[in-house]
């Protein structure tokens, strides 16, 4: 793929099949359509086909969607682009309260998304080597491990809930995160103002 790829992940509770075309209907996916040959390629390259399909979602358009079994989770992932998101971020380093930061609509849009589909752990990707496909499955195990503190600094923004939830270390007033109101769990970016999805 020549696009860089960032991507939004849903680990979600294995309790009930539920296909890709319906999961992507609940977050809010648009222009929900067949995978592109690239992405054909790349599934029929690895050990076990990928589900993928094309779609858009919050501002992002071309966005790959992939569905795949873990062993206790359901892992939903949404590619989108790089470039997109970079787009929206102020050209200079502004510290602007969450209410005005420019990507304030997919961090809208992923909080609607976790409170519909009630993952786990769900997280956005703003680094573009922790959106590899073997170092997004890598978290099953830190969330079984409830490494809360660990899995929430691999997001830009991140959604917890349940008992990893409980354990997310506060930090000191002066280094805590931003964070949104979210109806259960919690909500919170990787850090503060102009560094807040990095």
């Amino acid at each position: 793929m020549s696009t860089r790829y960032l991507a939004a992940v849903f680990f979600i509770s294995q309790e009930e099949n539920i296909s890709l075309e319906t999961l992507l209907e609940k977050v809010q996916a648009t222009d929900i359509g067949n995978p592109h040959s690239d992405v054909e390629n790349e599934s029929s390259n690895s050990s076990e086909s990928l589900k993928a399909l094309y779609c858009n979602w919050s501002y992002f358009t071309g966005c790959i969607a992939w569905l795949k079994k873990l062993d206790y989770y359901l892992l939903l992932v949404i590619w989108f682009s790089q470039s997109q998101f970079l787009r929206k971020l102020p050209l200079e380093d502004l510290d602007l309260p969450v209410e005005e930061d420019p990507n304030l609509e997919l961090a809208l849009t992923f909080r609607d998304a976790c409170e519909e589909i009630l993952p786990e752990v769900a997280y956005i990707i703003t680094h573009l080597d922790r959106a590899e496909w073997e170092e997004i499955v890598k978290i099953e195990n830190k969330i079984q491990g409830l490494y809360a503190d660990f899995i929430a600094n691999q997001g830009g923004l991140t959604y917890l809930s349940g008992l990893i939830a409980d354990v997310l270390t506060p930090r000191p007033q002066e280094y805590e995160r931003d964070n949104l109101p979210v109806k259960n769990g919690k909500l919170v970016f990787s850090s503060r103002g102009s560094y807040r999805w990095f």
